[in-house]
């Protein structure tokens, strides 16, 4: 059975697993590295967006979600890719902590982290992948709102896209870098 997502905490096929835990733990060592601080400055400030643009994606999904028949957080979409890893690990987090949220249930059902209020891991911390996902009622609502504040929100989640897009970057850069020297 296949994943749906490359890079993920869902593991397939023998010695996977452990791969991807020793990719885990090689990113948190780079990323822990002092010249590594632009990096932890910019994951700082993409949460600190995230966590700006939280309110209104709430708001839109509590209007919206609890009138829905099918529920779109589905497992295909909580899990976490190596962007995901870098990120998490520039904010400080443990290799180990983020093993705890491995999400290896069937794809086809709803997320296990789901609630009836909502997500229980706080936005800043969701794979990327599920924090932009949104399914078209969610998208009408936005567009459809206020349009002040869906401006606000497409100009944030630009500046979103673009900090994690310089912040996998400069992960990169470094690590080729690092390959040169060895």
């Amino acid at each position: 059975m296949s994943s749906g997502c490359a890079y993920t905490l869902k593991y397939e096929g023998e010695g996977c697993e452990d791969r991807w835990n020793s990719l885990i733990y090689a990113v948190g060592d780079v990323a822990g590295m002092p010249p590594m601080s632009g990096l932890r400055e910019m994951a700082r400030q993409l949460s600190a967006k995230i966590a700006h643009v939280d309110p209104f994606i709430k708001s839109c999904n509590d209007e919206v979600c609890p009138q829905c028949e099918r529920v779109c957080c589905l497992n295909k979409f909580g899990c976490y890719d190596i962007g995901d890893v870098i990120y998490l690990v520039a904010l400080g987090w443990r290799p180990v902590e983020i093993l705890s949220f491995s999400n290896n249930a069937p794809e086809g059902l709803p997320c296990k982290y789901l609630s009836q209020s909502g997500c229980v891991i706080s936005r800043q911390l969701r794979p990327f992948r599920c924090n932009w996902f949104f399914c078209i009622p969610i998208i009408e609502y936005m567009e459809n709102g206020g349009k002040r504040a869906y401006r606000g929100f497409s100009r944030l989640f630009q500046e979103i896209i673009r900090l994690r897009k310089d912040m996998l970057d400069e992960f990169c850069a470094y690590t080729k870098v690092l390959s040169e020297l060895a």
